[in-house]
């Protein structure tokens, strides 16, 4: 469940500012309907005697989790949702989506997955016919051991789980790191990363824009961010599908 904070700014006349001031902030709650998953709250809020109503907002809310218009972002009392497993499974869909692309031969092609939370477990199974060398940078190192033993039952691939980064001059390398912290300059391969960063020899590929399905599309607000309204239906309104949404490019 999360809230989406909706600013309003309207003009009044003297004589209704003079009785507005002692009255309460006027703050409306909405709920929201979402297809296949959780309902959210749309706060609709007046700017009251020259401020915003933080308390007011927080108040009427039954969520903890606010998304808040651009112009609200900084310098605000209300902490806002932060994504933390959407924008990393739209990436490495993008990155696989690239890869597959380029046809390489798997037996020539090295994946290497930095996962330090283990948020794409679920995820990497379709890198096994990309790739014959698939190795994991993680802190979950039990949970991918398990999946390591699993792959290698139904497939007869094995996975190099490991707790840092190792350098390879193999052929057809690429490396997923979401956060991008872990690239080192010298990478001569392809690497994914929210982050732009310039390589020697190598070059990275951040992602570009997307688009909703049309039946969540027309619930975003286009004064708040796209990826954060997305990151919320699919983390806290369960909407599982969007799991599957790429970036419509990757640039470089």
């Amino acid at each position: 469940m999360f809230t989406v904070v909706d600013l309003k700014n309207e003009k009044k006349t003297k004589t209704q500012r003079f009785f507005n001031y002692f009255k309460k902030a006027n703050v409306k709650i909405k709920e929201t309907e979402v297809p296949f998953g959780k309902s959210f709250f749309i706060s609709e809020a007046e700017i009251h005697r020259g401020k915003i109503p933080w308390k007011e907002i927080k108040e009427s809310s039954e969520s903890e989790n606010f998304i808040l218009p651009f112009e609200l972002k900084e310098n605000t009392p209300i902490k806002e949702f932060e994504p933390k497993i959407l924008p990393q499974r739209m990436l490495f869909n993008s990155a696989l989506d690239y890869i597959e692309k380029l046809n390489l031969p798997p037996t020539k092609t090295r994946f290497t997955l930095v996962d330090p939370k283990g948020v794409l477990i679920e995820s990497l199974t379709p890198v096994l016919k990309l790739a014959s060398l698939i190795t994991v940078i993680t802190k979950k190192e039990q949970e991918y051991t398990e999946l390591s033993d699993r792959l290698f039952e139904a497939y007869g691939i094995s996975l190099m789980i490991r707790s840092a980064y190792h350098e390879t001059k193999r052929e057809n390398s690429f490396l997923f790191d979401y956060k991008g912290e872990g690239i080192p300059l010298s990478y001569k391969g392809t690497a994914f990363s929210k982050e732009k960063k310039h390589l020697l020899n190598g070059k990275t590929l951040t992602p570009g824009g997307f688009n909703l399905p049309p039946e969540y599309e027309n619930l975003w607000r286009k004064n708040t961010d796209k990826l954060q309204f997305a990151s919320a239906l699919y983390e806290l309104s369960g909407v599982k599908a969007l799991g599957n949404i790429r970036f419509n490019e990757l640039c470089s």
